[in-house]
């Protein structure tokens, strides 16, 4: 008899308890001619402290202890039996390398030689200890670890769940064939993990983990940090809202955002940063939560430590958000500008190149809504929106901002002050005063009391107006009659989304307000050199929009104002 003790890496053992006779090789055997063996002793067989099997009383055939069973004969019944089982340990015979499956086994008559082996395997339960906090709160957009360690394992397999309550039972499957687990929230919110391991071998005995608590606060509360996140911030559904406010149906319906469409649904949001950053992470806010954002997905690497370049990452929006079953399905179907559904993207990075630094953030908000957008590229990578109609223009004219009319053309604004200089009117004898102003009155990209646009809108700044000029299309619209105003019924349109009508200034000469008779643009920016001094305006001499430039205009113009979000 041979006997082996075979162990595997996984802390369990194989006991192994060989015995081998051979049979007269001959083509019938007789019940009669049977092989005897000399045994080659016996041994106590212990299994790493996990289970003892004593050869002499535990493996038995046809009741005998294995080593003094020494005689089979053709054709025989062997009775296999183990004594003294244990729990979690499993028993099994073998025929060499074959399972016996059936007791009692019959010796086959073609068989030259026999091997009997009794394997057990013992199957503890396993055995869990947390590796990282039990409590960690993070900012969205980070990661968060959460790991155990395993003792006892017999192939085991870990999978791990996602709860919304403190509970290991009702999870999410999340993970798995892992200790530990990486959670990157996109949202603010408190979410709960466990971790359950199952032993590989009889029973299948499982432990679980304790439970892990993720909290992820808002990025809001982060102090704003530098660089630009730019994108497309603005989608009309053009379902809905015809007029008013929202500008007629009929003009919106050619750029109307179709969320089915990948050319909507899925946008690229680029970070640049001012100087050398690191840990550069991707989160959003929004409005109506799980309704508007389908995933956010970091072209970059968030450890990437000194980094000065862009980062993009990838939206992809809920192709639900516009009506893809009929009219009035969309979840931004009927929004307005004011209801919008919204999405704060953040930026979030640590301010130092070697991530020694703090978490600063930079905010953009995208609306999805059922009302016209209007805006203009004001880099090669920063699109901005602005407000659909000059100042001074009611939205109840339901006029289309895309199509010059002298009645869109709206009020006059000297620099630097809150309320019009002149009013809107078809030109006649409408006079006014010349008002006094600060260098700094409009703030130059930074609203400041008396900047007479509405919440949420400022003046535009130089660089802001220089900007539109250089990255958008050009286009002259509408056409002129007859008359010294029929200049007012044309217009440029910059990109796709923001036309500018030409409506002119007003000069102050001898005290009196004169609109001007030429053909101009002149819209006002918050860049003012000094007191009294000349300001920064867009400026266009003709309607065509081909010399349109962003110059220094004297401080008795008073021109046009159209709105830039502060977003």
């Amino acid at each position: 008899m041979k006997i082996k003790i075979l162990y595997t890496p996984l802390f369990f053992a194989v006991l192994l308890f060989l015995f081998s006779v051979t049979i007269n090789a001959q083509t019938t055997i007789s019940p009669t001619p049977c092989i005897s063996a000399a045994a080659e002793g016996t041994k106590m067989l212990t299994a790493t402290g996990q289970t003892t099997l004593n050869e002499e009383a535990d493996a038995l055939v046809n009741g005998q202890a294995l080593s003094s069973f020494s005689t089979f004969c053709a054709g025989e019944s062997l009775d296999l039996s183990v004594a003294n089982k244990k729990d979690n340990v499993t028993y099994t015979w073998y025929n060499g390398s074959d399972i016996i499956t059936s007791n009692p086994f019959v010796v086959p008559a073609s068989l030259t030689e026999i091997t009997l082996r009794l394997v057990a395997v013992e199957c503890p339960a396993p055995g869990l200890a947390a590796q990282s906090d039990l409590v960690q709160t993070i900012t969205t957009g980070s990661s968060a670890a959460v790991s155990v360690s395993v003792s006892s394992g017999v192939n085991e397999t870990c999978q791990w769940y996602s709860n919304t309550t403190a509970s290991t039972t009702g999870g999410t499957l999340v993970g798995s064939n892992s200790t530990s687990y990486s959670y990157t929230p996109s949202e603010a919110g408190t979410m709960f993990f466990y971790c359950i391991v199952t032993n590989g071998c009889v029973g299948n005995p499982k432990a679980v983990s304790p439970i892990f608590t993720v909290t992820a606060v808002n990025p809001a509360v982060l102090p704003i940090g530098a660089g630009t996140l730019s994108g497309k911030t603005c989608f009309d559904i053009a379902e809905s809202n015809d007029g008013g406010s929202c500008t007629p149906l009929s003009g919106r319906l050619a750029t109307k955002a179709d969320f089915s469409q990948t050319a909507t649904n899925t946008q690229t949001y680029t970070f640049t940063p001012s100087g050398a950053v690191s840990k550069i992470r991707f989160a959003y806010v929004e409005s109506l939560e799980g309704a508007i954002v389908k995933s956010i997905t970091n072209n970059g690497n968030e450890a990437d430590l000194y980094v000065s370049g862009a980062v993009t990452a990838t939206v992809v929006y809920n192709n639900t958000l516009s009506s893809t079953n009929g009219a009035g399905t969309g979840t931004a179907f009927g929004k307005t500008t004011a209801d919008a559904l919204t999405v704060d993207l953040y930026v979030i990075y640590n301010n130092k190149a070697d991530g020694s630094g703090t978490d600063e953030r930079v905010k953009l908000t995208a609306k999805i809504q059922d009302c016209a957008c209007c805006g203009a590229m004001i880099s090669p990578t920063v699109y901005k929106t602005f407000m659909c109609y000059n100042l001074g223009v009611s939205a109840s004219s339901n006029l289309d901002p895309m199509v010059p009319n002298a009645y869109i053309r709206g009020d006059y604004y000297g620099y630097g002050k809150q309320t019009p200089a002149m009013f809107g009117y078809i030109p006649g004898d409408n006079q006014g005063a010349y008002l006094q102003y600060t260098a700094s009155s409009w703030g130059n990209g930074v609203k400041t009391a008396t900047d007479p646009c509405p919440a949420g809108y400022r003046v535009p700044s130089k660089s802001e107006w220089q900007g539109v000029v250089a990255n958008n299309t050009r286009t002259a619209v509408g056409g002129a009659r007859s008359g010294d105003w029929g200049y007012l019924y044309t217009g440029v349109k910059f990109g796709n989304f923001m036309m500018l009508p030409t409506a002119g200034a007003y000069n102050y000469v001898n005290y009196n307000m004169y609109l001007s008779k030429n053909a101009s643009l002149m819209y006002m920016s918050s860049t003012s050199a000094s007191l009294e001094g000349p300001f920064s305006a867009l400026s266009d001499g003709s309607y065509a929009g081909s010399s349109a430039t962003v110059t220094e205009v004297g401080y008795k113009t008073f021109g046009s104002v159209r709105c830039i979000s502060e977003n």
